[in-house]
């Protein structure tokens, strides 16, 4: 796994500030909630998988999508690590058009 500073782009758009990770072939973006929470919309219109780090008082996201899942910081990196796999690898099965 790899991480390289995002000031740059996903899908052509720009995410000052995010970080992408690249995981098991997709590419996880991670964002600061709720600091980042504009750019997370965009991220969920595009589909794009996303790791949302919790600020230490802010309210859990309620989620249901396959291509996002959340820690809270402060978080081990080992468990950021397990975090953006599981994210990258249930993105990419559902990436896989039905059998």
């Amino acid at each position: 796994m790899t991480a390289s500073a995002l000031s740059g782009t996903t899908n052509g758009l720009a995410y000052p500030g995010a970080l992408r990770v690249a995981a098991g072939g997709s590419d996880v973006v991670i964002v600061r909630w709720p600091e980042e929470a504009a750019t997370l919309d965009r991220l969920r219109t595009l589909g794009q998988p996303r790791l949302l780090l919790v600020a230490p008082n802010a309210p859990a996201p309620s989620t249901d999508d396959c291509d996002e899942d959340w820690i809270r910081l402060p978080a081990e990196d080992a468990d950021m690590r397990v975090r953006i796999s599981t994210v990258a690898a249930r993105a990419a099965r559902h990436a896989q058009p039905p059998r």
